[in-house]
């Protein structure tokens, strides 16, 4: 492996484990500060966000995080398993950002009767909720409004309200860096490089604003909130991993 590109809790699991390499970037001084490790081993390749998905032909259509435990739910709602998956990873640091770490604990354990099971992929659970096996799931803005654009899907995004009728999300940015001893470290520099260049950030960032426009009008009108500690918060989950891979 030359170059690792993956989801928190992973990057940092993998820098802990001594995988990565210190991560250079050509353009740095273009690179804003919170786009860089504290450590120097990964950056933040392209923005993305937590969103939870919800079918079409569901009605009443689920608005918090209290509907999702109605017993109308049950076994019609399925998440990735969280230390499995990236987007799984990110609901319950989500959750223990909007309701404590033992709140949360308690909440996913009242929302199992509702829960078809664990899944190891995220990208399995949309095309249940598109053909109505499931009635909610978790994904990630970047996939599930490629789905609903490219490939129709019939569902929509949205970003459960707490008791309060706040809605938050989490940030579930792509890293990348350098593997530690890469076979080929010159051109995973260059690769490094060119993906990190302003003319490709651009192309994502314009990628990024046309596809949050897309959430706006596929789910709910909520502003996206991101959490300035999600590196923190993802070593710390990535810490209680211990040896479990993706």
């Amino acid at each position: 492996m030359d170059v690792l590109v993956t989801l928190p809790p992973f990057i940092q699991q993998a820098d802990k484990q001594g995988s990565l390499d210190t991560t250079t970037v050509a353009d740095a001084a273009a690179l804003p500060e919170n786009a860089k490790a504290p450590g120097g081993r990964y950056v933040v390749l392209a923005d993305n966000y937590f969103t939870m998905i919800r079918g079409d032909s569901v009605t009443p259509k689920a608005q918090t995080w209290s509907d999702l435990l109605d017993p109308r739910f049950k076994q019609k709602i399925q998440y990735s398993t969280p230390g499995q998956a990236g987007d799984g990873t990110a609901l319950l640091l989500l959750l223990r950002h909007v309701m404590g770490d033992q709140q949360a604990l308690d909440y996913l354990a009242r929302l199992q009767t509702n829960n078809v099971g664990p899944s190891a992929s995220t990208g399995k659970l949309g095309p249940k909720v598109s053909k109505g096996e499931l009635a909610v799931a978790n994904s990630d803005v970047q996939m599930a409004l490629a789905s609903i654009t490219k490939d129709k899907a019939a569902y929509e995004t949205f970003l459960p309200a707490d008791a309060t009728g706040k809605r938050s999300t989490l940030a579930l940015p792509y890293f990348m860096g350098k593997a530690a001893n890469a076979p080929h470290a010159e051109n995973a520099q260059k690769l490094i490089d060119f993906l990190m260049s302003a003319d490709v950030q651009r192309t994502l960032s314009d990628e990024a604003v046309r596809r949050l426009g897309a959430h706006r009008r596929h789910g709910e009108r909520a502003e996206l909130r991101c959490d300035p500690e999600v590196d923190r918060r993802s070593r710390d989950l990535a810490a209680g991993l211990g040896g479990r891979q993706r």
